[in-house]
């Protein structure tokens, strides 16, 4: 409404005088107020004989205030569950506040159908019917409050590359509903991890602040892992040593571990005549068990003594399958066949046979004498072929030659008096004991990765074990030698 003064009409007349009155088209008082838009007034003279004339005047009053709106208030949420993002649908923007001297013909705003991470402006327009406009803001957060899906390794075992440990590298992995997370490990991957179990955090955090930690286990294991008790006489290990139970350890007339002996938790270390040792150092552990004798007698040698350490389990090896095979075949002289191998179950070779070689399979008891011998693996590949024995007895110099990598799995114990492996390449052949362990006799050599969790492994005379090994009880004697892959 507007309040107009339309002036007054005039008139003549012949007469000298006439009449003017006036009527709004919306009937109101000429002085009343006008109304949007346009109103007509129509004016009429008339004289003194009645005569009239007519005349109209158009009033238009236009509307040039806009409306005024406020915006709701500020409003916060989260992204939906894996976006970076939060649906428009799910946000509750609320509704403006809006008024008009006239009337609001729409009110609209500018809300995308997705708000990202983050701050967004919604612009709120409010229009009247005569077209004016107003706007007001308002503001909605999108917070990222959804942590990273971290993915670590399963845990790790290595065996070490030196006495101080081994460099392990691995790759931990994480997503997150919004782009830029960041995977960081401690300890780092790429560094020199020492003997036995070493925690490792990985922490996920994206560019929110979010973060989810996640712990596995990097193990690397000592050249000689074992229960115990260690008894070594005038001989050496070059390597380290870890010991899983409260178990003695004694070092006799100059026997030498070149590395460290590690234990769990705080033996009582006796020194005697002109041993050696560098120092103990304390890890992390439980102190118990408590007492178990740590002996270096005569001109005996140790680098360090580790206590308190976290023992790890020492593996089992499954006792292997029966043969099917039902033959059993003697070979005397060179060239001589045994036949189809996939029905033998025994095969002894006497000291003229030489070298003989056998195919992957599963197999009752082999027996090898004088400077015969069993061929196993196969040249160029990398895949392990796998044997299962029964038995496996080497008399004199006969031997065990592997051509790749091997596993073989023995049901029993092993007396080698001849060479088995490779020197240069131990890590070929993977040498399992299910029920049992392994003697080494007359200055032999046995290049291999022992595992022979319930049995004793003694290594005597000159005899070398070339590689690493897991057993139950370990004695050397008499310049026998056990010497690691890191060594």
């Amino acid at each position: 409404m507007a309040t107009v003064d339309p002036g007054a009409a005039t008139a003549t007349d012949n007469s000298g005088s006439a009449a003017v009155s006036s009527v709004r088209s919306d009937g109101a008082a000429l002085s009343a107020p006008y109304p949007k838009g346009v109103t007509t007034i129509t004016w009429t003279a008339t004289d003194p004989s009645g005569n009239t004339a007519t005349g109209q005047q158009k009033v238009t009053v236009n509307d040039t205030e806009p409306p005024t709106i406020a915006a709701p208030a500020a409003v916060v949420v989260n992204t939906d569950a894996g976006e970076c993002s939060r649906a428009k649908a799910n946000v509750t923007l609320g509704t403006p506040t809006t008024a008009d001297n006239c009337a609001v013909a729409s009110v609209a705003n500018d809300a995308p159908d997705l708000f990202p991470n983050g701050d967004t402006t919604v612009t709120w327009t409010v229009t009247d019917a005569s077209g004016n406009t107003a706007t007001a803001t308002q503001k909605v957060t999108v917070n990222d409050t959804e942590k990273p899906i971290l993915t670590v390794p399963a845990p790790l075992t290595v065996r070490a590359t030196s006495i101080n440990g081994a460099v392990v590298t691995f790759t931990p992995t994480a997503t997150d509903n919004c782009s830029g997370v960041n995977v960081s490990s401690s300890p780092a991957s790429g560094t020199l991890f020492p003997l036995g179990a070493t925690p490792v955090v990985v922490t996920a955090a994206d560019a929110s602040g979010n973060t989810a930690s996640r712990t596995f286990t990097v193990t690397v294991l000592a050249d000689v892992v074992l229960n115990g008790p260690l008894t070594i006489n005038s001989s050496t290990i070059k390597g380290s040593v870890e010991l899983l139970a409260g178990k003695s350890v004694t070092l006799n007339s100059g026997a030498s571990i070149t590395g460290d002996l590690l234990v769990p938790g705080t033996p009582t270390l006796v020194k005697n005549g002109q041993s050696t040792l560098q120092g103990t150092i304390a890890g992390s552990g439980s102190t118990q068990p408590a007492g178990f004798l740590v002996t270096l007698n005569g001109k005996s040698n140790l680098r360090y003594l580790r206590t308190k350490m976290n023992p790890i389990s020492m593996p089992t090896v499954a006792a292997p399958p029966a043969p099917t095979g039902t033959r059993t075949v003697t070979l005397n002289s060179p060239g001589q066949s045994a036949g189809d191998f996939s029905t033998l179950r025994n095969l002894s070779l006497n000291g003229n046979a030489g070298l003989v070689t056998i195919p992957p399979g599963s197999y009752g008891n082999f027996t090898a004498n004088g400077g015969s011998g069993f061929v196993l693996g196969t040249a160029g590949s990398t895949q392990p072929a796998l044997y299962n024995l029964q038995t496996l007895t080497l008399n004199s110099t006969a031997r065990v030659v592997v051509t790749g990598p091997v596993i073989l799995v023995l049901a029993n114990s092993l007396n080698a008096n001849g060479s088995v492996g490779i020197s240069s390449q131990p890590g070929w052949l993977q040498l399992m004991i299910a029920n049992g362990g392994i003697t080494l006799n007359s200055g032999c050599t046995v290049a291999a990765l022992v595992t022979a969790p319930t049995g004793t492994v003694i290594i005597n005379g000159d005899s070398k074990l070339i590689g690493a090994l897991q057993c139950n009880q370990l004695t050397i004697n008499g310049g026998g030698l056990l010497q690691g892959t890191g060594n």
